[in-house]
């Protein structure tokens, strides 16, 4: 048996500078942690005696830094440009500010390689620790290293600095003190007695611990789950983006900084570990006393990446691998109970993988990659290089349990993370103000990949209907932001994971695909991966690329973008048709599209202007050309642009923005928004899908800001009775749901059903014969009309929902419930229920070992109509029955809940300090949480208190924009109600009259 101490063990980056591991006796081992309690205790001692001490956080205050030329040069700020031109905030004060006191590293060094090994105890002491060594070069004089550092506790007496190299006879400086942290910045600082020399490279060497906490949803933490026997499993897993990594080791914690790395994880046998690499080496080694025993993974050396990809996972999980075509092993892992589940995920990701080889012309550049499914996991999935990680629900497809909505998530999520190993791994942003550079991408080309295994799923009309509905719907507040924007701090680029760098991003990439076209997409693309592998890039690298790729088109592509990057919205385009000219021609122009006009616009963030360089496809009835409509561009600087349209008369309608692939509202003159609405009501399916997805969405929002009469575009709803697709009624739920909302407890609700009820009840009769057999898509629309029929009181949707949730109360052991039914089945029953059917179903919830059986049960829980159920339900948060990954879910579903809204609320107000904990320094929890619970907000009264509790709440961390969206959208709330519901309850009333 290999004998192994791990706090002493060294590995060094490259075979020629390896020394060997070196060993301590027990009684040595002893001695040595006799000291490090002792340093422990005196380091306590000092910093509360020294209050001049740095590491107590004192004010930089100029202390002169010799350099080689001089021995009084006073060390100077780093300044940093923005993507706007504007260095970062500064203090006010007239000092200048210390190394450790600026949000970024000063750039002085850059790590080279990591070696890292690290010691995980899941079991018994729950802690890890280790040593990292970092070989580096000085690409500018220093004494001081400056690393990242959080929450970590840094052994005593382990930092180590040597020189590789001893040119000149040069020694590397010696520490001044131990090394200390600078918690406002997160921190290392290890100061010198001398300089780093330009040119150089050192090894910099320390050691580190911290307690493994349960569910702490970033850095390294313990997850757990139960067995079919109801015991618990317990297992190590990270999530490391995207500044997180240095809570699990000391590292240069930006993306820039690329480094390679060896990482050697000690563990206990009962266990697998996991990490970016295949394994190289499992080994059984002795750790302190040698009581219990442990292994050894080594794992093969990485490529250049990023410290927020690097990843490892130590579980008891099984696995099934298979090989792609490219020759990659492709592997999932899971819980035992769940290894039935895995063949769905694992047979369409190979063949994703191998897709994207070939779309992005760029091999798969590691050997392997593995895929795990965590119980209990703060985020959908992770893209770490070489090893995916997943909260179960995203990649467990359970035939006969899981519906078609939960088919198409794992899908979509797969293809958006395996996008991630070139759009954010293989080429890297070099700071996170281009996050967007992965994420828009990723989420683009997520379903580019899903098209590719699934085509007949129509992703691409889709689109419309899901990122860009969502999108053009956030983006439409004055509180919105760029998608390239400063950032500093954690928080600000915690603060970056919105709808903004995902769903707008992915809308403006789509655009650009269009407008260039196929052949020139992808050759940009190219460029791109092959210029800037192993690599980082910026936006403007992006724009060369496809500027390149067009080869000598008068398209300025960077000019076109800063218009749709730099500044937030977007705009309507106005169209506008003169019918009396015998040669007829539309003029359009364009200005900022607001859902709320009155708001105050007054922002921090830099405009162009707020115009745009529009691309427009149109069409007419009589050209019906939609497969390669003609382009006009409208630009900024214009008044407006004519345009003949060939072929048409005053009788025939004109349709601009085919397809939906800009990124824009289109308002057209009354005349020609009655021509479509009757196109719409005589043959709707003239048009495109998209298409009449977007006007659905156009026009109710166009009304909503005012910019539209409401008559116009509720009788543009009356269609729907006649429309049968997915895509438009998965539109039409979300802005009719707005007016739902509104409506919820006025007296204009009852008409709102009634006439919801008669749009509904067509297509609810006419898809309800579609089964397992139907295609997905229709199936899909069968799940949308079950759902908006029980919502709006359809009496035989409720009685066969009730029914059937009522045969599996009779009968537990078998669910007979088909599962693209489940969702509206079980929210339905338990609505109509009480509390036998709520205690029925959230048993079934905690005895579930089906991933997306246990999802869909926690959301339907929340559909309880008693306030004392749901008060229970929430309590459930603040008693720990609910996980940390659910608990903001919870709380979000019963807000939702239109008897749950006020509860859900003060629960918030209430437990603020646990949400502000839990999620407030998170990715995406946090603002849906704000934003949720807020939602339903449309008085005086709701908008008094939600600023009362803001400005009584002033430290929000990630949550800070999405408070000032909540009172916003609360002020437009209040607008619409003053403004349009009377206006709506008249609409109705005479619809449903007539």
């Amino acid at each position: 048996m290999l004998k192994f101490d791990f706090l002493e063990n060294e590995r060094l980056p490259d075979e020629q500078i390896r020394s060997g591991k070196r060993y301590l006796s027990k009684s040595k081992a002893i001695v040595v942690v006799v000291l490090f309690v002792l340093a422990i205790v005196i380091v306590g001692l000092l910093c509360g005696l020294l209050a001049e001490k740095k590491a107590c956080h004192t004010r930089y205050t100029g202390v002169t830094y010799p350099t080689q030329e001089s021995t009084t040069h006073k060390y100077e700020r780093t300044t940093y440009l923005t993507p706007t031109g504007r260095p970062p905030p500064i203090s006010t004060s007239q000092a200048p500010l210390a190394p450790w006191e600026e949000p970024r590293l000063p750039g002085d060094l850059k790590p080279i390689h990591y070696e890292l090994d690290i010691q995980i105890d899941i079991d018994h002491r729950r802690w890890f620790n280790g040593t990292v060594t970092v070989l580096m070069r000085c690409l500018r004089n220093t004494n001081i290293i400056l690393m990242h550092s959080k929450q970590l506790d840094l052994i005593p007496g382990s930092a180590l600095l040597e020189m590789l190299s001893r040119n000149e006879g040069r020694v590397p400086p010696r520490l001044s003190n131990e090394p200390w942290t600078y918690p406002g910045n997160q921190y290392l600082v290890v100061e010198l007695d001398g300089w780093l020399v330009q040119g150089e490279e050192y090894l910099f060497k320390i050691r580190f611990g911290a307690e493994l906490v349960d569910q702490g949803l970033v850095g390294l933490f313990r997850s757990s789950y139960k067995t079919a026997t109801g015991e618990t499993r317990y297992l190590a897993t990270t999530f490391f983006a995207p500044t997180n990594a240095r809570m699990a080791f000391p590292c240069f914690d930006e993306p820039a900084m690329k480094a390679t790395y060896d990482i050697a994880i000690v563990h206990q046998p009962d266990y697998v570990a996991i990490s970016n690499m295949p394994v190289m080496e499992v080994e059984n080694v002795t750790v302190g006393d040698g009581e219990r025993p442990w292994l050894m993974s080594t794992f093969q050396r990485t490529k250049p990446m990023s410290s927020y990809t690097i990843c490892y996972v130590v579980c008891d999980f099984e696995k099934e691998t298979g090989v792609t075509a490219g020759n990659i092993e492709f592997t999932i892992w899971a819980r035992k109970e769940a290894m039935s589940s895995v063949h769905y995920a694992l047979d369409k990701g190979a063949n994703i993988l191998d897709y994207y080889n070939f779309y992005f012309s760029s091999e798969f550049p590691l050997p392997k990659m593995d895929t795990v499914a965590i119980p209990d996991y703060g985020v959908g999935a992770m893209e770490n290089w070489g090893l995916l990680t997943f909260r179960e629900y995203y990649l467990l497809y359970t035939p006969g349990a899981s519906s078609r909505s939960d088919l198409q998530h794992i899908t979509y999520v797969m293809a958006h993370e395996l996008a991630h190993q070139w759009f954010g791994n293989l080429v890297s942003f070099e700071w996170w103000n281009d996050l967007w550079l992965k994420e828009g991408f990723a989420t683009y080309a997520g379903n580019i990949g899903c098209d590719v295994v699934q085509p007949d799923w129509g992703m691409t009309d889709q689109f419309t209907a899901t990122e860009m509905f969502k999108s053009l719907q956030e983006d439409a507040s004055p509180s919105s932001r760029p998608i390239i924007v400063d950032v500093f701090t954690a928080d600000d680029i915690n603060e970056q994971y919105d709808v903004i760098v995902y769903d707008k991003a992915a809308s403006i990439i789509r655009m650009i695909h269009d407008f260039l076209g196929e052949e020139t997409y992808r050759r940009g693309l190219q460029l791109y991966v092959e210029r800037y592998q192993y690599s980082n890039a910026v936006n403007t690298d992006l724009w060369d690329c496809f500027t390149d790729a067009l080869n000598g088109s008068m398209v300025d592509v960077k000019e076109v973008m800063d218009t749709w990057t730099l500044q937030m919205g977007y705009p309507t385009v106005y169209v506008t048709r003169d019918y009396s000219l015998v040669n007829p021609v539309f003029s359009a122009n364009q200005s900022r599209f607001l859902i709320d006009p009155e708001a105050n616009t007054t922002t921090r963030y830099d405009d162009l202007g707020y115009t745009w360089y529009i691309p427009m496809r149109y069409t007419t009835k009589g050209e019906a050309n939609f497969d390669s409509p003609p382009l006009q561009w409208l630009s900024p600087n214009s008044s407006g642009v004519t345009t003949p349209i060939l072929g048409s008369s005053a009788d025939e309608w004109l349709l601009v923005n085919i397809n939906a692939y800009g990124y824009y509202r289109v308002n057209y003159d009354e005349h020609n928004w009655q021509l479509l609405i009757s196109q719409l009501l005589s043959n709707r399916e003239a048009i495109p899908i998209s298409n009449r997805a977007a006007l659905l969405g156009d026009a109710l929002n166009l009304a909503r800001a005012g910019d539209l009469d409401y008559t116009i575009a509720l009788n543009l709803t009356r269609y729907l009775s006649d429309e049968r697709e997915y895509v438009p009624w998965l539109t039409a739920s979300k802005v009719l749901g707005y007016i739902n909302l509104m409506l919820s407890r006025a007296s204009a609700f009852g008409a709102f059903q009634r006439y919801m009820s008669r749009l509904v009840e067509p297509f609810y009769r006419a898809v309800g014969s579609y089964n397992s057999e139907s295609n997905h898509l229709q199936q899909l629309a069968r799940v949308v009309a079950e759902q908006e029929a029980c919502n709006h009181g359809s009496h035989d949707c409720i009685t066969r929902a009730t029914s059937m949730f009522a045969s599996w109360m009779g009968n537990d052991s078998y669910n007979t419930i088909p599962p693209d039914q489940k969702k509206h089945v079980y929210c339905t029953a338990i609505a109509m229920g009480g509390e036998t059917e709520w205690s029925f179903a959230f048993d079934k919830y905690e005895s579930t070992l089906v991933a997306s059986e246990r999802a869909l049960l926690l959301q339907s829980l929340a559909c309880a109509k008693q306030p004392w159920i749901l008060s229970k339900y929430l309590g459930m948060i603040s008693d720990g029955v609910i996980r940390s990954q659910d608990a903001d879910s919870v709380l979000e579903y019963v807000a939702k809940n239109p008897i749950g809204y006020d509860l859900a609320w003060r629960f918030f107000q209430n437990n603020w300090d646990f949400f502000r904990k839990t999620y407030g320094s998170t990715l995406f929890h946090f603002a849906d949480l704000i934003k949720k619970v807020t939602a339903y907000f449309n008085t005086e009264l709701q908008l008094r208190e939600l600023e009362d509790f803001i400005s009584q709440h002033p430290d929000q961390g990630t949550g800070a924009r999405a408070f000032v969206q909540a009172a916003q959208q609360t002020k437009a709330n209040i607008r619409w109600v003053q403004r349009y519901r009377e206006k709506v309850h008249a609409w109705l009333q005479q619809e449903n009259e007539g």
